[in-house]
């Protein structure tokens, strides 16, 4: 009489699933390393703007729809191999009737990964470099609280487009853009 039969057993032996499971684990770390390089980011030279990466989006408080878009340029240099800034930022489908946004104020930052610093995006007159950028929300859009130190602004469709007139924040470094909602 047998009890143990060791011979015949359906069991795989340790050895072959072990290198089975590295294998696997391997291949899904692959799999996940390309996916993510890949998703990150989209960068197009004389074809279209630079994709500053996948986003983060958030409903302000007066409007769920809003979209906000960096905008960036090139500004090649003789002596250096050229640099993209945030040359602006384009506001569309914003809310402008009293039940939205309207009466409104927007305050605009951006921020690097690193910091909890906003960004300085221009300089205006005398020099001064500015962070934060306020606009005011009616029928149209206009800077203000910013004195003669402020970007430039133009109504585009449902929207706005706030454009720095001299950029001084390198595109590589805009991690986020906040966009605060003051009200009436």
């Amino acid at each position: 009489m047998e009890i143990l039969k060791f011979e015949g057993s359906s069991r795989a032996p340790l050895k072959q699933k072990k290198s089975f499971r590295v294998i696997l684990g391997i291949t899904v770390m692959g799999v996940f390393a390309a996916l993510g390089s890949t998703l990150a980011a989209n960068i197009t030279i004389n074809s279209g703007p630079v994709e500053f990466g996948q986003g983060l989006a958030a409903a302000a408080a007066c409007d769920s729809s809003i979209s906000v878009i960096p905008r960036s340029s090139f500004t090649n240099s003789s002596d250096t191999a050229g640099t993209f800034y945030l040359s602006g930022i384009t506001f569309t489908n914003v809310d402008t009737t009293t039940s939205g946004c309207r009466g409104k104020s927007f305050v605009i930052n951006s921020y690097d990964s690193g910091t909890t610093r906003a960004n300085y995006h221009g300089y205006g007159a005398g020099s001064e470099s500015y962070t934060a950028v306020t606009v005011a929300i009616t029928d149209t859009f206009s800077v203000s609280s910013m004195g003669t130190n402020k970007p430039s602004i133009s109504t585009s469709g449902t929207g706005f487009i706030l454009t720095f007139d001299t950029p001084i924040t390198t595109a590589g470094s805009v991690y986020k853009v906040t966009v605060e909602s003051q009200g009436s």
